[in-house]
């Protein structure tokens, strides 16, 4: 059982993907309980953050990436700087989902404030776990194997590239964006985009 549960920690996209279950229980769980308690959102969705980043950065750089002592501290500055673009995020939804239009949730929930700070909450910690996990492969931890974390960085920035062309050009395609355009324009545009990442999207050799 200790083999086992040593592989698997040392497998740095399971035990991720192990701590960022656990990170969004610690993050969850502390939110939803300020939330209880002061039944203020945004101060709930911000200690909830600061907590949840404490915890990830502790067993991210001990256990995950698995760093050396020295260094630290300029690590969690790092570490802090990158959370802090999914911390606005999170609060941006916050403030969309459940203070500002909290109907758009609340039309699939009656209108209980409680379930509609629980659905945004969840669907916003899905998203940062995946985004976390790639600011710190690109700037926060290092990586022994140079080639490989080359490799990744390269290979991430090509997958933003592509979904954010799939975004524009699913955008383009709907007649109510472009009430004003043939919809041969954007094919067009699309036929002349889209087979670039054909081949530009290849894992390097």
């Amino acid at each position: 059982m200790k083999i086992l549960i040593k592989k698997f920690f040392d497998n740095e996209i399971l035990s991720y993907l192990f701590f960022g279950v656990a990170t969004t229980i610690v993050s969850v769980g502390t939110r939803l309980f300020i939330y209880h308690v002061s039944r203020d959102e945004r101060l709930a969705t911000a200690i909830g953050n600061i907590a949840g980043i404490l915890f990830a950065f502790a067993t991210n750089d001990t256990i995950v990436f698995k760093q050396e002592r020295k260094g630290w501290f300029q690590r969690l500055i790092r570490f802090a700087i990158a959370r802090s673009g999914t911390f606005i995020l999170d609060m941006a939804l916050t403030e969309i989902f459940v203070k500002q239009f909290p109907g758009i949730i609340g039309q699939f929930v009656h209108n209980n404030k409680s379930q509609i700070n629980l659905i945004e909450t969840l669907f916003a910690q899905v998203a940062i776990v995946v985004l976390n996990y790639v600011f710190s492969k690109l700037f926060v931890f290092k990586n022994k194997n140079k080639a490989w974390n080359d490799c990744f960085k390269l290979y991430s920035f090509k997958l933003l590239y592509l979904h954010a062309l799939h975004l524009i050009d699913g955008w383009c395609l709907q007649p109510q964006n472009n009430p004003w355009l043939d919809l041969s324009i954007p094919a067009w545009l699309s036929g002349l985009v889209w087979p670039a990442p054909r081949w530009w999207l290849q894992w390097p050799k």
